[in-house]
C-alpha cells in the first residue's frame, strides 16, 4: 500500500495470538502491522487490507493520533 500511496509507511512486528474462532480456541503466530495514513484514506485502506489479507475477518483497529507536525505533514505528503 506504500507503493499505492495509501499509506506513508508501515511497521511489522511478530506476535503470538490466542483467540476464539467459530467456537474453538486458536493459537498462532501472526504479524501485526502499524500503518500511517491520513483520515481521508481510512475507508480505502480498510478495503485494501480486506482485499489483501488471508483472514476472512482481519483485525483492523483505527487510532486517530496527534503528534509532531513535521511527521504528520510527511504522512500527508506521501499519501494520495
Amino acid at each position: 500500500m506504500v507503493g499505492e500511496s495509501l499509506i506513508a509507511c508501515s511497521n511489522f512486528f511478530e506476535i503470538s495470538s490466542i483467540y476464539k474462532w467459530k467456537g474453538k480456541i486458536e493459537r498462532g503466530k501472526e504479524i501485526g502491522i502499524l500503518m500511517k495514513t491520513k483520515k481521508s484514506l481510512k475507508k480505502k485502506v480498510i478495503e485494501r487490507v480486506k482485499e489483501l489479507h488471508p483472514y476472512k475477518l482481519p483485525c483492523i483497529i483505527i487510532f486517530e493520533i496527534d503528534g509532531d507536525r513535521d511527521f504528520l505533514k510527511w504522512v500527508s505528503e506521501e499519501t494520495i
